[in-house]
């Protein structure tokens, strides 16, 4: 029991900054961030599915060579990769949907947890009358 309150104590301690944070921010903030995290998760799972997808091409044509067992498991896996690229890049256009919907600010926020695209939030929104 002790443990748990204690675990509990150092993971609220760890929020407490971004507790302090927090009340200069609005819900659209807060949705811009999350969709700026999927963006960076969606960026990554797509070169790490174009490694695989290229690894595996590599083994089926030139690796595999006679062996049947390893050609038809490359084979599946790029054919996996395939429905991977489409269900990442399915995602991706789900995430701009629902940024253009719901006219979410597009820049970068930047504060507690970075600046994620290197301008920091400064610019214009794409959706702003200037």
């Amino acid at each position: 029991m002790k443990k748990t309150i204690t675990k509990l104590g150092i993971v609220s301690i760890a929020f407490l900054p971004a507790l302090a944070f927090a009340q200069q921010k609005d819900l659209s903030y807060i949705v811009a961030l999350i969709v700026k995290y999927f963006n960076v998760a969606v960026y990554l799972t797509i070169g790490l599915a174009t490694v695989m997808f290229v690894w595996n091409i590599f083994k089926y044509f030139i690796k595999g060579g006679d062996d049947i067992t390893a050609k038809k498991e490359a084979g599946q896996y790029v054919l996996w990769s395939v429905v991977g690229f489409f269900v990442i890049l399915s995602f991706w256009g789900i995430v701009n949907i629902l940024t253009n919907t719901f006219r979410l600010d597009s820049t970068a926020p930047s504060g507690f947890f970075g600046n994620f695209g290197g301008s920091g939030g400064g610019g214009p929104s794409p959706f702003s009358a200037e």
